[in-house]
């Protein structure tokens, strides 16, 4: 796969809850596939400066729709 325009809707569960090793954050098998084949570190960081704002803290689940505006651009 590419990019992560590859990714979309090809993730339906997760057989492993994964750690990011700075903070708490606990992600899956499908966010860990697109960053490291997409190199999209980017996206764990932007999920977790979000984490700032204590209504987006306080959720113990969190989902994180990535939705495509317009061609490759998110």
């Amino acid at each position: 796969m590419k990019n992560a325009n590859n990714y979309f809707g090809s993730s339906i569960g997760s057989e492993n809850l994964w750690r990011y090793s700075i903070s708490n954050f606990i992600y899956t098998d499908g966010v860990k596939s697109m960053v490291n084949n997409c190199n999209a570190y980017w996206l764990i960081d932007l999920i977790i400066s979000h984490q700032l704002h204590k209504k987006v803290k306080d959720e113990s689940f969190q989902v994180w729709d990535l939705k495509r505006v317009k061609g490759n651009v998110f």
